[in-house]
């Protein structure tokens, strides 16, 4: 898996911080700004599809100005809309000097070529996150000059959910003191809101303030809604997958739902779903092998009988008011409840209710209760300019 390790050092290169980053996370915000200016300059045109290549450079020969040239036959695909190239003489020793970033847009095959300084891609990625979090432990001071240093790994040994604070690290093994079994809360990196690309609040009610921040992907979205009507007579189910974010401006986490994975060796029926040992198991794997550097955020299944109980977390949509109206009611049975419990415990995790009708509903935590999230984000998918 190709990554990157930031190394956040002083001006006289003591190590000050350490994470390992995903390329989307680090310039998603710099290359859709950039984007946005070749929009205004009529270089890509609104609507325009386009995928980003950001490539280690480790000598000094940095252009000063963008190239473009429209290519005789097209790129190969890659598998998401930003990703790393590596050429050989990539070494995961030394810091890497400037970035190459590739625009490719797909309807003209042209290719726009920029070389980038490593403080230039990762502004807001480390104005927002690293730096403000860095100040809040007093890591550093106000007006401190510090250095940023990227390494171009490839490997299975990424953690992206842990920081390394070596003078926080070394201060905290000089005390003695009994340490809770409390789990570490992983390091979610921290994600402007605005930054979602023809975003679209839908749902059943208005966003509250102490609510989850759910985005989903359009096109994740759509194919849940096909799933569930593909099955109209026994329960399905499977795992949200995305990542979790810290928001730039306060509030609580948002949760970014861009993919799913179908649940194999499930038990269903008309009006239940159990998972299996050997279905949990499925879950990593596929994880790993089809969404790397991604996490299981959640988990969704299909309602298609109307079944609540009197311990249910019962939620009526407006349209299901008259007895006469098609598709199930959004609920969350006992059973339910006791999956999500057990499974999904962490204050991040979603379940998203669906049924072959068209209808959805998201559950989240809040205060301790499992309860509906009547409103929700879809998102375009990233790599359509405007």
């Amino acid at each position: 898996m190709k990554y990157l390790t930031l190394h956040v050092t002083s001006n006289d290169g003591e190590l000050l911080y350490a994470k390992d980053v995903e390329v989307a996370n680090l310039c998603e915000a710099f290359i859709r700004r950039l984007v946005s200016g070749l929009v205004e300059k009529a270089v890509i045109r609104n609507g325009e599809h386009y995928t980003a290549r950001l490539t280690p450079r480790y000598n000094n020969t940095m252009r000063a100005q963008g190239i473009a040239a429209v290519l005789s036959a097209p790129l190969p695909a890659q598998e998401s809309w930003i990703a790393l190239h590596y050429e050989p003489n990539t070494r995961p020793d030394q810091p890497v000097i400037y970035f190459t970033l590739e625009l490719y847009v797909h309807e003209r095959n042209l290719l726009i070529e920029y070389d980038f300084a490593p403080h230039e891609i990762s502004a807001d990625f480390i104005a927002y996150g690293v730096e403000q979090a860095l100040l809040g432990l007093g890591v550093l001071q106000n007006g401190q000059l510090y250095r940023l240093r990227f390494y171009a790994k490839d490997d299975d040994e990424a953690q992206f959910d842990k920081e390394h604070l070596p003078t926080l690290e070394r201060k905290a093994a000089s005390l003695i003191e009994f340490l809770s079994d409390e789990p570490e809360t992983p390091a979610f990196p921290f994600r402007d809101p605005s930054a979602y690309p023809s975003v679209v609040l839908v749902g059943q009610g208005l966003l509250q303030p102490d609510d989850i921040r759910i985005f989903v992907r359009r096109n994740t979205y759509d194919a849940l809604l096909q799933a569930a009507k593909a099955s109209d007579r026994v329960e399905v189910g499977g795992i949200l997958v995305g990542n979790v974010y810290r928001p730039t401006d306060g509030g609580r986490l948002i949760v970014d739902v861009s993919d799913f994975i179908v649940s194999a060796g499930l038990i269903s029926s008309l009006t239940e779903l159990r998972y299996t040992f050997e279905s949990w198991q499925s879950h990593q794997a596929q994880l790993r092998q089809q969404f790397p550097g991604k996490r299981i955020v959640g988990w969704y299944h299909t309602h298609v009988v109307a079944v609540p109980t009197s311990n249910s977390e019962n939620v009526a949509t407006q349209d299901e008011e008259s007895p006469s109206s098609s598709g199930t009611t959004m609920f969350f049975s006992q059973h339910d409840i006791f999956m999500h419990s057990q499974f999904f415990a962490d204050e991040w995790y979603v379940a998203l209710v669906l049924d072959p009708w068209g209808k959805s509903l998201f559950f989240q935590w809040k205060n301790g209760r499992i309860v509906p999230c009547f409103a929700y984000h879809l998102y375009a998918d990233l790599g359509v300019a405007s």
